[in-house]
C-alpha cells in the first residue's frame, strides 16, 4: 500500500493557518496570555483595595496616638474604660453583665466618669 503524495500546495495553504492558531492559542490561553492577565487584573483590584482599607485603619490609629500622646485625660478615659482603672478612694460598684445606659462600664457608671 503506497501513500498518497503530499500535496505541496495544501501544505503552503494549511502550513501558516496551523502556525497562527497555535499563536493565538499560546496568546489566549499561556502564562502570559489573555486569561492569566485577566486574572491578575482581577487580583490587582482586591489588593488595591485592601491596601486602601488597610492605610485607612492606620491612618485612624495614628491619629488615636497623638491624641492619646497630647491629650492626658484622652489616656485617663482610656484606662478607665477599658482597663477599669480608679483613683485612690474612689468606690466601685461592679454589677454582673451590667454596662450605663451610654454603653459605659458599670464602674465608670458608678464613679461618674468616662
Amino acid at each position: 500500500m503506497r501513500l498518497p503524495a503530499l500535496d505541496s500546495s495544501l501544505l503552503i495553504r494549511t502550513l501558516p493557518v496551523a502556525a497562527i492558531c497555535l499563536v493565538a492559542g499560546i496568546a489566549v490561553f499561556g502564562d502570559g496570555g489573555l486569561r492569566s492577565n485577566r486574572a491578575r487584573a482581577g487580583e490587582v483590584r482586591l489588593l488595591t483595595a485592601e491596601a486602601e482599607r488597610i492605610e485607612s485603619a492606620n491612618a485612624a490609629l495614628r491619629e488615636r496616638i497623638s491624641e492619646l500622646q497630647r491629650d492626658p485625660e484622652a489616656v485617663e478615659r482610656l484606662a478607665r474604660g477599658d482597663l477599669s482603672w480608679v483613683r485612690d478612694g474612689e468606690i466601685v460598684f461592679k454589677f454582673k453583665g451590667e454596662t450605663g445606659g451610654d454603653g459605659r462600664t458599670a464602674a465608670a457608671a458608678a464613679v461618674g466618669r468616662d
